[in-house]
């Protein structure tokens, strides 16, 4: 394995336990706010080896080719679903991933998210198992 390779795939993995110990935290105590805030930080974290960056070092601007791991169909289907998550809910507002309703109220207008609460749950939940399978195959691959 090269280097540029290997360095990337250690930075890889740091982001993707930082991921892991973040959504760590998800819990039904904690209120809305607070689980989707976990949510959506544990999530661009666990995103950024699978996408582009902007470095001029050259060392780790490829992104991980997360097709190469040869993971089941169940995680690659959660893995393309986290990454969608991130580009339309989390880094853009796309209503085409989830509906939003315009809110009139007496002195003002303000847009509401309606994606439900308990699917954000259930997202939620899935994370923390996804980020081990992900982070086990990172470290199999590095130790190669």
């Amino acid at each position: 394995m090269k280097d540029e390779e290997r360095a990337r795939l250690l930075l890889s993995q740091d982001e993707i336990n930082d991921a892991w110990a973040t959504i760590s935290l998800f819990n039904d105590k904690n209120d809305f706010i607070i689980n989707r805030a976990i949510i959506f930080s544990s999530i661009v974290m666990y995103c950024r080896p699978f996408k582009r960056n902007n470095t001029n070092n050259g060392t780790i601007d490829q992104k991980v080719d997360f097709e190469s791991f040869n993971f089941s169909d169940d995680v690659n289907i959660l893995h393309n679903n986290i990454i969608a998550f991130r580009d339309k809910i989390i880094a853009h507002s796309d209503g085409s991933f989830h509906d939003v309703q315009l809110i009139k109220g007496y002195k003002n207008m303000r847009i509401q998210n309606t994606f439900p609460y308990y699917e954000l749950f259930e997202f939620g939940k899935k994370l923390k198992s996804h980020f081990e399978i992900v982070l086990n195959m990172l470290y199999e691959r590095i130790k190669e």
